[in-house]
């Protein structure tokens, strides 16, 4: 975890270096600027997002994976039109399946063992612009949190280890498409990795 926040910054300090210069460039160049967001410091801003997540997952002693669908909604605020920090929360519905091997009357058997996850992930959301006053805008995407988990019927429901997500995306207007590296450290047992393809909808002022 500690070298993924690491990444998430290294990554962040070279995006602020990046536009900066860009920024300025744009200004001392003279040239007549096409953007269509506001030059306020500070706005309001928030994303909606639809994903589609791929994970390793573990179950006792049993290795397997797991796909489902998440949904999560991000509301903070954008600073000098490049940088976006907000909460972030959300709901992931994860299809988990193992295989166990077992001896049945001296034949090998192997057992398919299903199961459903039901996460909801809290935690903060980070993103950094390379432009923004271009037809389509590249950034990069960070989250880190809590994850709090269950079985299909929140029997179990609690506290299930921590979150983790970088990725890179491009902005269209309003609408974004992003994949990513998707980490969960549970509370008891190894690292899970994964990825995820997230389609978003950016809402707030411009």
């Amino acid at each position: 975890m500690k070298k993924f926040l690491l990444l998430c910054l290294f990554s962040f300090v070279g995006i602020s270096a990046f536009a900066q210069g860009f920024a300025n460039e744009t200004v001392n160049g003279g040239g007549k600027s096409s953007s269509n967001y506001s030059s306020a410091p500070v706005k309001f801003q928030g994303y909606v997002n639809a994903s589609a997540l791929a994970s390793t997952a573990r179950l006792g002693g049993l290795w397997g994976y797991g796909v489902g669908p998440g949904i999560d909604v991000s509301a903070g605020i954008m600073l000098f039109d490049h940088f976006y920090i907000g909460a972030e929360a959300g709901f992931q519905a994860m299809f988990e399946k193992y295989q166990k091997t077992d001896i049945v009357y001296g034949t090998t058997v192997v057992i398919d063992i299903e199961s459903i996850s039901m996460n909801i992930p809290v935690g903060l959301n980070l993103k950094g612009y390379i432009t923004r006053d271009k037809r389509v805008n590249p950034f990069i995407n960070c989250s880190v949190g809590a994850l709090f988990a269950g079985n299909e019927d929140f029997s179990d429901f609690g506290f299930g280890g921590m979150l983790g997500q970088a990725g890179i995306g491009v902005e269209w207007k309003r609408l974004s498409v992003g994949v990513g590296y998707n980490m969960m450290l549970p509370r008891l047992g190894s690292i899970h990795h994964g990825g995820y393809l997230k389609i978003g909808f950016r809402f707030g002022k411009n």
